[in-house]
């Protein structure tokens, strides 16, 4: 896998909003003084990347959008993309502009840039870590980046600038009669539905996630239960088609994912859900709340004693001790 090169003080960080959003200018300037006094690093945003909320935009702004990403990153040195925040009109640009997100992708790994964020924009991320091997970081979006716990900020300002281990508690719950005490694989750390979409857009797996396999790190928000099954479902036969071992599953959380369609599950959420899919899966599942969108009321920030732990996807982990143990 290719990881990217770390940042040096005075280093630039473009921030990005590839889905059309709503951005309050005042509020964003205000956090990227913060960020660039505590930090010593530089931000550039150029306004032609910032939206109108919805989908209300056609495909020649994304397009517009996506190419004014790529020139920016030359123009001036870029060293590392910060998503701003999610918004589901991302999917327009994977529906209809593989020709730009690929020069954008090709763009990432000459610069060997680091790419930060979540909610939607894995779905960019995965792409890049699914067809290229690049590793990329699921992490806080740098619009709610304050509202998240000190451990949360200070893991994403940490890893710019250099390489380290880290690991945080998982908890097992279910296990195969042929339990391995340890288990490993390359991780893709992302939302369900984004990697299920994304990993439909790609052609052809990286090599080495089918030479050590995966494990997958999965969360979302407002998808029913029946409907996040159907897209693990999809994940595993994809991922067992394309040869590529799914070596184990930690879920973390899914907050406001409750049944409406069926009936016999109608208000049930996907913890209480959980069971019935899991009766059907003869893999490790292990569970966690230190990754996922915020539990409070649905919010894209989260609270000030509430966790998005940053982890690497496509990075090589090890699950030991009840603990998932990476680099970042």
């Amino acid at each position: 896998m290719i990881y990217p090169k770390r940042l040096k003080d005075a280093d630039k960080i473009l921030l990005t909003s590839f889905s059309s959003t709503s951005i309050n200018p005042t509020d964003l300037e205000a956090k990227i003084a913060r960020f660039e006094g505590e930090n010593g690093l530089k931000i550039h945003i150029d306004k032609s990347l910032l939206g109108t909320k919805g989908r209300s935009e056609n495909l020649s702004k994304y397009r517009e959008r996506m190419t004014n990403c790529i020139n920016n990153i030359d123009l001036h040195d870029i060293s590392a993309l910060f998503s701003i925040r999610g918004g589901f009109s991302i999917t327009d640009i994977l529906l209809n502009s593989k020709v730009d997100i690929d020069k954008l992708m090709e763009k990432i790994i000459e610069k060997k840039a680091i790419v930060l964020g979540y909610s939607d924009n894995t779905l960019l991320s995965d792409y890049l870590t699914l067809t290229y091997g690049y590793v990329t970081y699921h992490t806080p979006n740098f619009e709610g980046f304050y509202s998240w716990s000190q451990n949360s900020q200070t893991l994403v300002a940490k890893l710019l600038k250099e390489r380290f281990e880290h690991s945080f508690e998982i908890k097992k719950i279910k296990e195969p009669d042929s339990k391995n005490e340890e288990l490993s694989g390359i991780l893709i750390s992302s939302n369900l539905e984004c990697l299920t979409l994304s990993l439909a857009f790609t052609d052809k797996i990286h090599k080495e996630l089918k030479e050590k396999g995966v494990i997958l790190l999965l969360e979302d928000i407002y998808t029913e239960p029946s409907q996040a099954f159907r897209y693990i479902e999809v994940l595993l036969m994809r991922f067992k088609n394309e040869g590529v071992s799914v070596n184990a599953i930690i879920f973390g959380k899914f907050p406001h994912c409750k049944e409406d369609n069926y009936e016999s599950w109608r208000g049930k959420s996907f913890t209480d859900l959980l069971p019935n899919l899991l009766k059907y899966l003869e893999i490790p599942i292990f569970e966690t709340d230190k990754v996922g969108h915020s539990e409070s009321d649905g919010r894209i920030e989260g609270k000030e004693d509430e966790d998005y732990l940053a982890t690497p996807n496509g990075g090589f982990v090890t699950i030991k001790g009840g603990l998932l143990i990476y680099q970042l």
